[in-house]
């Protein structure tokens, strides 16, 4: 239906995307640029409204669980249930006016983001993270190379995509100096570590956060060691779909990603299995704050703050 959001979804099932907030970005822009080129053509003359919508639940699918997507599609096709079916123009200045109100959003949130994430880490830090995330790029930059702090960040590999070799190579770009290990070293260098600093890909409204595969043990270890971890996440990655107990799916991706390149050969056998979920949830009695585009917020109150952004409390 649409070449763009095709492409989009391609790279949304096979990982090429990295960040949640990038692909915000992407999932808008994808989908303006098909409702673009559609309207050019008069492939669905009188008929794009209906072409735009179903490009956003065909996005949404091909990963349910993000709530980042499905804020992106939302926030993309806002008003567009009340513009006239047939007026095609009118539908596509809405969905226009919709994207860019987004990417401003998603924009300034990060910069906000930066600035109070930024204020958290002292001269001569070690700072832990895993796989990667924009936000906790944009808090590092800002705090190394505007602010003039001095650390040192150690990222987890991240298995089985290696999304923290990554995130390494790009902070190594900013000049910030930069430790890898493997994703079970955890434990034996938290008590070296100061501050753990992560990304989120959903908050529940219970202030529980979904974020990679490994977080949650790394934010065991730190409540042991007794290291403040901060989420770095804006508020439109918070799940209002959860006030109503709906629970949050995790994503299970294929065993070739685990077993490739192995030893261990994966066929279907009854004698073999492999789980490769995509993330876990770390409880918020681990989590010391969020840092919002708004303020450092507790994860106790993501509740009460998305009860009254829906409107089931004043």
């Amino acid at each position: 239906m649409g070449s763009n959001a095709d492409i989009l979804k391609d790279d949304i099932r096979m990982a090429r995307l990295k960040g949640s907030s990038p692909m915000a970005i992407r999932t808008a822009d994808a989908i303006l640029q098909d409702a673009e080129e559609a309207f050019a053509e008069g492939s669905f003359r009188n008929q794009l409204k209906d072409m735009i919508q179903q490009l956003g639940v065909d996005i949404i699918a091909s990963r349910p669980s993000n709530v980042t997507l499905r804020n992106s599609v939302k926030n993309t096709l806002y008003k567009l249930e009340k513009v006239d079916d047939s007026d095609d123009a009118r539908v596509l200045e809405v969905v226009r006016g919709n994207v860019a109100a987004f990417k401003e959003t998603v924009n300034t949130s990060a910069q906000k983001i930066a600035l109070l994430g930024a204020n958290i880490i002292n001269d001569g830090d070690l700072i832990l993270t895993c796989s990667y995330s924009a936000m906790v790029k944009g808090i590092l930059d800002m705090a190394y190379n505007q602010f003039g702090k001095h650390f040192r960040v150690i990222v987890t590999e991240t298995r089985p995509r290696y999304q923290g070799m990554k995130m390494a190579n790009e902070l190594i770009e900013l000049g910030i100096p930069t430790t890898v290990i493997v994703d079970s070293a955890v434990r034996l260098f938290m008590k070296k570590i100061d501050l753990v600093l992560v990304g989120a890909d959903t908050v529940s409204s219970d202030g529980s956060v979904i974020s990679k595969i490994g977080t949650s043990l790394i934010a065991l270890a730190a409540q042991e060691a007794r290291v403040p971890v901060y989420v770095a996440t804006p508020t439109f990655k918070f799940s209002e779909d959860t006030l109503s107990g709906v629970m949050v799916d995790i994503e299970q991706r294929k065993p070739g990603e685990i077993t490739g390149g192995t030893v261990l050969e994966y066929v279907e056998d009854i004698n073999l299995t492999v789980e490769n979920p995509a993330f876990d949830a770390t409880p918020p009695e681990y989590v010391r704050g969020l840092i919002t585009e708004l303020y450092i917020m507790s994860p106790y109150s993501v509740g009460e703050y998305l009860a009254r952004l829906s409107g089931v409390i004043d």
